[in-house]
């Protein structure tokens, strides 16, 4: 049985003593804002300003184990017919998604 994408975009916030922040950009969020996903403060919705200061994921050992260790976190959330991918960037596609469900 096919299951369905579940859409992720991985972000870093801070400096090297940050943490992983996943932004969930197909899910229903208010105008302005995104969907993500931390350790802190579990699902929340963010602002734009928020997502575009938050910078990608650097290629260093502890801040990858750290992402891993929230995606795995995250996927425990997820429905049997739903599998994680990973996106680069918020897109006008992914927009257009969020306008519709709100």
């Amino acid at each position: 049985m096919a299951t369905l994408p579940f859409y992720f975009i991985p972000k870093w916030e801070g400096g090297k003593d940050g943490n992983p922040v996943l932004f969930l950009p197909d899910m229903s969020a208010n105008r302005g804002y995104i969907a993500c996903y931390a350790h802190m403060g579990q699902h929340s919705e963010a602002s734009m300003d928020y997502y575009r200061r938050c910078r990608r994921v650097a290629p260093d050992k502890k801040e990858r184990l750290a992402l891993a260790a929230l995606i795995r976190e995250y996927s425990g959330f997820l429905h049997s017919s739903e599998h994680m991918e990973l996106v680069r960037r918020d897109t006008k596609r992914f927009q257009r998604v969020r306008r519709v469900r709100v």
